[in-house]
């Protein structure tokens, strides 16, 4: 009794997938051979259809970037939210006071660190910016 071999068979999606390529491998023969029938030389044909693909393949990777940039980006904010960077401040949490406030002083109106009692707004006495 021979043996009989065993010829695994592709699944569905493989043989979707050469199918998919074969078609669009002939869609571009058709189209090389189309711009050769319109009276294109066969090599301005060749590269006119390469430039075809590689125009698409640029329009491609210009979407897929900005699609990535808006999936990091709204990741990002996923990320703030959970994190507790982005609550109100009406969420029950005080706000740390910070030392600094804009009020009239001995140095005139400007912005003043109340821990030090000194200006720091980098303004001369008489108004003029020191940069």
């Amino acid at each position: 009794m021979a043996a009989t071999t065993f010829k695994p068979r592709a699944g569905i999606l493989a043989r979707l997938a050469h199918w998919l390529g074969r078609t669009w491998a002939r869609g571009w023969n058709k189209a090389g051979a189309a711009l050769v029938s319109a009276g294109l030389p066969p090599k301005a044909a060749k590269a006119a259809v390469v430039a075809a693909k590689i125009a698409i393949a640029a329009v491609l990777l210009y979407v897929a970037f900005w699609l990535l940039l808006a999936v990091l980006a709204v990741a990002a904010l996923a990320l703030l939210a959970r994190s507790g960077v982005l609550e109100d401040a009406e969420s029950g949490e005080e706000e740390e006071e910070t030392s600094y406030e804009w009020r009239i002083g001995p140095e005139g109106d400007g912005l003043y660190d109340n821990s030090l009692g000194i200006r720091i707004d980098h303004v001369t006495p008489r108004g003029e910016d020191l940069y």
